[in-house]
C-alpha cells in the first residue's frame, strides 16, 4: 500500500473456523480460509479462538488440529494463539448469554494448551484479548495463566479523551495495561480511529481524525516497536455504527495519506515520565466472527508458554 510506514506482515484472526461450518455433531470441520491465504502470501497469524455464545470451543479445536496437517509451514507463521475475544467485558456488560467468565476463559486457555501440546504449534505462546480495564479489574491469578496479555485499545470510545486529547489517553490506559501484566507482554490487539459514523462522548469518527490518530499513536508510539494489530484494513462488519478502515475497499489506494510525518504537533506529547508504549481500551464492538486485521509485528517479545 502507498506509503505504508514499518513492517506490516501479519493478520489477527478471531476464529480457526470456516465460517460455512456446520455446528451440528459429528460435522466436518473446515479451517478458516484466511489461514491458507496467509500461508500463501508468507504472512504472520494470530490466531483466534472463538469463546462467546457457545458452552464449548470442540469445533474450534477441532478447526485448529486440522490446520495441523500444513506442518511447520504453518507453524512457522504462527506468532501467537488468542483464545477468546473480550468475552469477560461482554458477560459484565451483557449477561452470559453474550460473554464468558473468567473461569470459562481459563478452562478454555487450558483446553487449547492440551491441544497443542506435542504439536507443531506447543511453544507458541497463548493469551486472551480484552479492553485494557478488564484486565485492570480482575484477579492476577488470570493473568498469571497467560503467556501474554492482548489489550484492545480504542480511545474513541473513553470519556476522557475529549477532555485530554487521543494520545494522553492513549498513554494512559497503556499504563493501566502494564501495571497489571505482572510482567507478562502486552501486545496491542486492536487499536484505530472510525473513519465515518456516529460520535461517541464528544469524539468523531472523521477520516481526519483517523489520520491523526495514525500519525500519533502509530507513527510516533507504534510502529516497529510493537506487536500492533491495526483496525482495521477495511471493515467488513455490516452491523456495526462507526466503519473503520485504512485502505479504499480493499485495495491499495489508501483512505488517508499513511506516510509519518517528521513533525507532529506538540499539543498531543506525552510527558516525559509517561512511557512512550501504547494500548488503550475500548467498550466492545459488534461481535465479528471471521474478520482479518492488519498489524505489524516486530521480532521481539516473543514470551515463553506458561506450563
Amino acid at each position: 500500500m502507498k506509503d505504508i510506514p514499518g513492517k506490516f506482515n501479519s493478520v489477527r484472526l478471531y476464529t480457526m473456523v470456516d465460517e460455512a461450518t456446520s455446528y451440528e455433531r459429528d460435522a466436518p470441520v473446515k479451517p478458516n480460509p484466511a489461514i491458507k491465504a496467509a500461508m500463501d502470501t508468507n504472512t504472520k497469524m494470530l490466531l483466534g479462538i472463538w469463546c462467546s455464545n457457545t458452552n464449548d470451543i470442540a469445533v474450534e479445536l477441532k478447526a485448529l488440529e486440522a490446520a495441523l496437517v500444513w506442518g511447520p509451514k504453518f507453524a512457522d507463521l504462527v506468532v501467537g494463539i488468542s483464545v477468546g475475544h473480550e468475552d469477560i467485558y461482554r458477560y459484565i456488560s451483557e449477561g452470559p448469554k453474550s460473554g464468558k467468565t473468567l473461569d470459562d476463559i481459563l478452562e478454555f486457555v487450558d483446553k487449547v494448551r492440551k491441544a497443542i501440546k506435542g504439536t507443531v504449534l506447543e511453544k507458541k505462546p497463548v493469551g486472551h484479548s480484552e479492553p485494557w480495564v478488564v484486565f485492570a479489574n480482575i484477579n492476577s491469578s488470570f493473568v498469571d495463566k497467560l503467556d501474554f496479555i492482548g489489550a484492545n485499545i480504542m480511545p474513541f470510545y473513553d470519556e476522557e479523551t475529549e477532555k485530554i486529547g487521543m494520545a494522553k489517553q492513549f498513554d494512559k490506559a497503556l499504563a493501566g495495561a502494564r501495571e497489571k501484566s505482572r510482567g507478562k507482554p502486552v501486545w496491542i490487539t486492536e487499536t484505530g480511529w472510525p473513519i465515518t459514523g456516529e460520535s461517541k462522548n464528544g469524539n468523531k469518527a472523521s477520516v481526519a481524525n483517523a489520520c491523526d490518530f495514525w500519525q500519533e499513536i502509530g507513527c510516533r508510539r507504534l510502529f516497529n516497536k510493537v506487536n500492533v494489530w491495526w483496525y482495521n484494513l477495511h471493515d467488513s462488519n455490516h452491523g456495526s455504527v462507526n466503519r473503520y478502515a485504512i485502505s479504499k475497499n480493499l485495495t491499495t489506494e489508501p483512505v488517508f495519506d499513511l506516510a509519518c510525518r517528521k513533525e507532529v504537533p506538540k499539543k498531543d506529547e506525552p510527558k516525559k515520565d509517561e512511557p512512550s508504549g501504547v494500548w488503550t481500551v475500548s467498550p466492545s464492538k459488534s461481535s465479528h466472527r471471521v474478520v482479518v486485521i492488519t498489524l505489524t509485528i516486530p521480532d521481539n517479545e516473543t514470551p515463553s508458554p506458561t506450563s
